[in-house]
């Protein structure tokens, strides 16, 4: 017999004694089997024989995932993804179904996302609620056709975790008089549907008693006037507010958060007219970002500075924060006094991204006194996003920041500092003198890190080395762009 042949006839010979041995199994283990594995080759598997089509129907969960279709061109993707998940779906008859996801589609711009026609779309959203146990749906579908959310989604009771994203409406939810979800932990609703009740939000966490996780990411947020989120078991909130462009000058009338156990807040937003924020004493990592000001918002400075200052003050106890966008520009418009910012007592990883001020003589210093344990200072985009020049002159800068630094007692605020990050470093004359304020002032330093990609990353950790230093066992790496 010819070599090649004989192996080939091996191979399949042992192939089909391997799936003999598993089709031998038990029902309960080749249905555990095939659940450990994904969706699209459980099927395969199931063709093998009918003890594993019917193991295969025992499956307690279902996932498709379009990205994950792997096919020589010219095959469509597409069309091939919808045949599949139809095909199973119409076959599967598992009553013990617990969990389903599905993604479709990517997200981009709407001209390049795929086709998918409102009935079948329809009959996929529907498709988990024709069982009775399913206790976790993740949608993320991405077409140009936009789909309403059926309403008996937000009335299962046995749902622990619920992820909506994509195109996905919510006015026909919006419209619900009640929810019920007593056993729901994680929430993430990022539609690109329009967003028309204020109280919508305030209702359906509400009737979410054990609400752990709350993701809110909404891109036409029209009524967003009041926020209110109320609940005692909620431990990370994610308020992600994308304005569109013809709604960029709006803001909210009033935030009003009630979450005194929440451990992580995320909030992107116009600055609000009024927060109102109880104490988050086990908070433990808080971002904000606030988006730009520039002439759109209703009141006054004094006003968004007062807001500003009632939002941080509410974050407060975080020993992680990270600020973006006009908090920097508002703060380092006015004179802080003592009282008006509090103290950060568990503050030990702070992060500052410029956008719209380049000067640090203020608010960087407000920021230092106000967190006696401060351990880790980041700049993620380092100290000038947009060049020293951008807003005032360097040498105005230089100035301001040499005799703030030079005539404080910044060894004392800098006293359990062991880390400095400095990404996009650009080698400007004041981001070395900051570094050497920060060398010379922190006593247990440990580490400095600096990224830049406009630099010679030896020469400047030559330099940088020579420079006195409070702390004997400080390391200095300077690195390019990773």
């Amino acid at each position: 017999m010819d070599m090649s042949l004989q192996r080939d006839t091996e191979i399949l010979n042992d192939s089909n004694r391997g799936v003999d041995g598993i089709s031998s199994l038990p029902d309960e283990v080749l249905s555990e089997i095939l659940t450990l594995v994904p969706t699209k080759e459980a099927a395969v598997a199931s063709v093998v024989s009918k003890k594993m089509r019917c193991a295969f129907n025992w499956r307690n969960t279902l996932d498709f995932d379009y990205t994950s279709l792997e096919l020589p061109l010219p095959i469509p993707r597409c069309q091939t993804f919808k045949a599949f998940v139809s095909a199973v779906l119409k076959a599967f008859c598992s009553p013990y179904l617990s969990k389903f996801t599905l993604r479709f589609g990517r997200y981009a711009v709407k001209e390049s996302m795929p086709d998918l026609e409102p009935v079948l779309l329809n009959e996929w959203l529907h498709f988990p609620l024709t069982r009775d146990g399913v206790r976790e749906i993740d949608l993320s579908i991405h077409v140009k056709q936009f789909a309403q959310l059926p309403q008996a989604l937000f009335t299962r009771e046995t749902l622990q975790v619920l992820k909506l994203d994509g195109s996905l409406g919510i006015d026909q939810v919006c419209a619900m008089l009640s929810f019920n979800l007593p056993n729901l932990k994680t929430l993430h609703l990022c539609c690109a549907g329009v967003f028309t009740d204020d109280s919508f939000l305030t209702r359906l966490v509400s009737s979410c008693p054990s609400l752990q996780d709350l993701k809110v990411q909404i891109c036409l947020w029209e009524h967003g006037d009041i926020i209110s989120i109320s609940s005692t078991s909620l431990r990370r909130l994610v308020l992600d507010i994308e304005r569109s462009s013809k709604l960029y000058e709006k803001c909210s009338e009033h935030v009003l958060i009630d979450a005194p156990n929440l451990e992580y807040f995320t909030f992107l937003d116009n600055l609000a007219l009024r927060y109102s924020i109880t104490t988050m004493n086990a908070l433990l990592k808080a971002e904000i970002y606030i988006g730009h000001i520039g002439d759109y918002h209703p009141r006054t400075w004094e006003d968004c500075f007062e807001s500003l200052l009632s939002l941080l003050r509410g974050s407060s106890n975080a020993s992680h924060l990270y600020l973006r966008g006009s908090c920097n520009e508002i703060l380092d418009y006015f004179e802080l006094k003592d009282d008006q910012l509090g103290v950060f007592h568990n503050l030990k990883h702070l992060e500052l991204i410029t956008e719209w001020t380049t000067k640090w003589d203020k608010i960087l210093l407000d920021f230092l006194k106000r967190s006696p344990f401060l351990e880790i200072l980041s700049f993620p985009k380092g100290l000038f996003e947009k060049g020293p020049n951008s807003w005032d002159s360097d040498d105005e800068g230089l100035k301001l920041e040499q005799q703030a630094f030079s005539t404080t007692q910044l060894s004392s605020f800098l006293s359990h500092l062991k880390r400095i990050e400095i990404k996009s470093y650009q080698g400007y004359e004041r981001e070395l003198n900051l570094i050497k304020h920060f060398l010379a002032c922190a006593s247990i330093l440990e580490d400095l890190v600096i990224t830049g990609s406009k630099i010679d990353p030896k020469s400047l950790e030559t330099t940088l080395k020579k420079l006195p230093r409070a702390s004997s066992t400080c390391s200095i790496l300077v690195q390019g762009p990773v």
